[in-house]
């Protein structure tokens, strides 16, 4: 499902559970001919996504920067614990 759909139809289930007959009608026709226009604007109802040319996965990665001053660090204050006694099969 495009996310053009998703999102009309999440729009769709909430002017549903909140408004009376004839305001849900209104907003899903609404909603339906803005789901449309988008659909249009994007080529079409295709539910595949756009395709992605191979110049795009092709760029140059960028190289690594390192914060300037020193790193934040952790540390545990305990590195251990006492459960106490625990028998085997006890809930």
């Amino acid at each position: 499902m495009t996310i053009l759909r998703i999102l009309a139809v999440a729009i769709v289930a909430v002017a549903v559970a909140s408004c009376s007959s004839k305001d849900t009608e209104a907003r899903i026709a609404k909603l339906e001919g803005r789901v449309a226009e988008l659909e249009s604007q994007n080529g079409g109802s295709s539910t595949a996504p756009p395709a992605i040319s191979a110049a795009n996965n092709t760029a140059t990665p960028e190289p690594e920067v390192k914060p300037d001053g020193p790193l934040p660090t952790f540390a545990w204050v305990q590195t251990d614990h006492d459960f106490g006694t625990i028998n085997e099969g006890d809930i």
